[in-house]
């Protein structure tokens, strides 16, 4: 079983909008659609989703989803009241890749200029372009990875709001990480960051994440990991975990956590995470509930009663859970900030600096300005830079 040590410097940033989230609707989806060349096929197994923007109708919303198991993504069409609650939704088509695998979540890159999928049993990430859905071949992914166990592979998938940096991880624990879940211990997982360098993504960190165990008891199929990952135009972090497991509030149980990878250990170097020493992923509840299978998640529109909707999709894989959209809205410190607003405060100010260069010299991943992914001279003048030019 993994060590973890919470070491290194206490975060200085004090947010003024704390993150929180609450539940809002579930609404069924159909079971089929067209696919572009006219053929029909059963919807099943919707395991990502991506929020595409406003639809064709005034006030109406589109999002895709990845059908795992498949080549298969549906589009859909929904209206949302203020709040966050679905008000309708409709298929508006199916659409077919070229290539057919175990995919389980998708991230669209901003301005639409292509989608990535991650395939659960590669495990891999693999560059779809728009609009002729020609494939664009996978991303080199590190070969710890290799070792991953069946069915537990790369689950969830989110994309930086400037369309460079890509997160996945594995559901559960790689082999040489240590074990699975049980309802005493949760499991330990890799987040793992791509980055793309205009020559092609690398990767550039890997960091230990503690999933919870699972919410009762074993019975078939029993696991508790993650299965989603959404990062906020902020550039904080929301990460979905989902367990399956006897209990009476029910068999299913998902956790919305906000994460912070910004002070732990890149383990990239590790081969094994199982008695290794570094400091974890930190991580803070939002929600907790039951609704099923809830597999994908996403950042929705901006809702007239203030915050965003979270987007979900239930996946129909079990005999307990049905296609279906599912709503959340999420308040607080979600918009992109002020960049030399290290302090919380929505003004750029002389503690900024203070708080600033005390995390570059401790050599701190968030004085990383320049995302560069090293802490160095360049990042203290582009801060300087964003300071003068004020909030």
């Amino acid at each position: 079983m993994a060590v973890v040590c919470a070491v290194g410097i206490a975060a200085p940033m004090v947010r003024a909008q704390p993150l929180m989230v609450e539940f809002r609707s579930s609404v069924p989806l159909g079971t089929s659609a067209m696919d572009q060349y006219g053929a029909v096929f059963t919807v099943t197994g919707l395991s990502g989703i991506a929020y595409l923007g406003p639809g064709e109708v005034p006030g109406a919303h589109r999002a895709l989803a990845v059908m795992d198991n498949s080549n298969r993504l549906v589009e859909y069409e929904f209206a949302i009241d203020a709040t966050g609650m679905i008000v309708s939704v409709s298929t508006v088509r199916g659409i077919s890749v070229g290539e057919s695998a175990d995919f389980e979540d998708l991230a669209l890159v901003p301005g639409g200029g292509g989608l990535y999928l991650c395939d659960e049993d590669g495990p891999g990430v693999r560059a779809i372009g728009l609009p002729g859905l020609e494939s664009l071949g996978a991303l080199p992914i590190p070969a710890v990875f290799a070792s991953r166990r069946a069915n537990f592979g790369f689950e969830a998938l989110t994309i930086s709001g400037d369309g460079r940096d890509l997160w996945t991880a594995n559901e559960e624990a790689l082999a040489v990480d240590g074990p699975l879940s049980t309802p005493a211990a949760g499991t330990v997982v890799r987040l793992l960051r791509l980055r793309d360098e205009g020559a092609g993504h690398v990767a550039v960190g890997q960091h230990a994440y503690a999933c919870e165990p699972m919410h009762g008891a074993v019975i078939s199929g029993a696991r508790s990991g993650l299965v989603a990952l959404v990062v906020l135009p902020s550039g904080r972090m929301l990460a979905l975990e989902r367990s399956l497991a006897f209990s009476f509030g029910g068999l299913f149980r998902s956790r919305l956590f906000e994460i912070d990878a910004g002070g732990a250990t890149d383990v990239s170097a590790l081969a094994s995470l199982d008695g290794a020493s570094y400091a974890p992923v930190m991580k803070a509840l939002l929600w907790s509930g039951n609704v099923n299978n809830l597999e994908g998640l996403c950042l929705g529109p901006a809702l007239g009663a203030g915050g965003r909707a979270l987007i979900g999709v239930v996946d129909d894989g079990d005999p307990l859970s049905s296609n279906a959209l599912v709503t959340l809205r999420i308040t607080g410190d979600i918009e992109a900030p002020c960049a030399a607003d290290f302090s919380g405060n929505g003004a750029a100010d002389v503690p900024d600096i203070f708080i600033f260069l005390a995390l570059w010299f401790a050599d701190d991943a968030r004085a990383d300005f320049d995302g560069s992914g090293a802490r160095d001279v360049s990042d203290i003048f582009g801060f300087l830079a964003a300071w003068f030019a004020g909030c």
